[in-house]
């Protein structure tokens, strides 16, 4: 994952984030976007030594910034999200996945989690 364009490493869940957002200001998505940037810099000048660090340092902001924003009954996709997260960090630091490879995973997973989630919402919107 530490290869990934800036766009998936810095906004892992940029469309969760601009749909499923309650009660959201922008200070703090502005706190949210500066602990994620810190936490790829960190790991960018070897402070954070591998993916693991840096993906434990991610969750560790979007739990503080992104959960009070996030619907209450789309916590668990966080959750889901955070997990992958930190799966996919120890596939490629043990090397059973390359860059390119862990990439195309986060993206599935990605996809299908704000896909989830849009259903969810979907389903909370009055008739």
């Amino acid at each position: 994952m530490k290869h990934f364009p800036n766009s998936l490493k810095v906004c892992a869940f940029a469309i969760l984030l601009s749909v499923g957002m309650c009660n959201s200001s922008a200070s703090a998505a502005s706190k949210l976007d500066a602990a994620r940037n810190k936490c790829v810099e960190r790991f960018k000048i070897g402070e954070l030594k591998t993916n693991l660090q840096r993906a434990l340092c991610i969750n560790k902001a979007e739990n503080r910034y992104q959960r009070p924003t996030i619907h209450p009954t789309d916590r668990d996709l966080l959750d889901e999200h955070h997990a992958f997260r930190i799966w996919l960090a120890k596939q490629e630091d043990g090397h059973f996945l390359s860059a390119a490879q862990a990439e195309a995973e986060w993206r599935k997973h990605n996809k299908n989690l704000n896909s989830k989630q849009r259903k969810r919402q979907k389903l909370r919107q009055p008739s």
